[in-house]
């Protein structure tokens, strides 16, 4: 099983997916509370570790943050970095392995192209996590659908490690 997390400072959309049934078991979207960063931080971990538990995870898959000409704020990608460490170290005390993902690996694992404009990108990824699983997330409910896309790409990279692995 692969737990999937798409991570932010309000938001954090979260899979459980069975990559040998290529299905979703669960998936959810943790609305973060606390007054303080530190707060915040605390709940992230309590919440994710305790999905984590209930589905038995092996791997954690996180998307990781990039920073790119539209990030405004500088601020709040450090913050969402901060986010991704304590989460990667949390992994390493709960998972087997953590595996990192790339928005473009998450978008590609779809078929979108990398630089598709985010709006756009969010929509396009909703229908498509949908039209691949059966479900009916709303474009609202795109922080889920991240997470889904994140334990897809995080699966194809564990299966394309395997096989180089294979053939070396």
């Amino acid at each position: 099983m692969i737990f999937a997390v798409d991570p932010s400072t309000v938001k954090v959309g979260w899979c459980v997916y069975d990559e040998d049934r290529d299905e979703v078991v669960r998936y959810g979207v943790h609305r973060v509370t606390g007054d303080t960063f530190d707060e915040k931080l605390a709940d992230i971990v309590r919440s994710i570790r305790y999905q984590f538990e209930v589905f038995d995870g092996d791997v954690l898959a996180v998307e990781m943050p990039v920073l790119h000409s539209r990030i405004r704020n500088v601020k709040t990608v450090i913050r969402l970095a901060q986010v991704v460490g304590v989460l990667r170290y949390a992994g390493l005390c709960w998972a087997s392995r953590t595996v990192e993902v790339l928005p473009s690996e998450r978008c590609l694992a779809f078929g979108l192209a990398a630089n598709t404009k985010r709006n756009h990108a969010k929509r396009m990824l909703v229908s498509l996590v949908n039209a691949r699983f059966g479900l009916d997330l709303s474009p609202k409910e795109h922080d889920a659908a991240d997470a889904i896309a994140v334990a897809v790409a995080a699966d194809l990279k564990l299966r394309r490690e395997a096989v180089l692995d294979a053939a070396s």
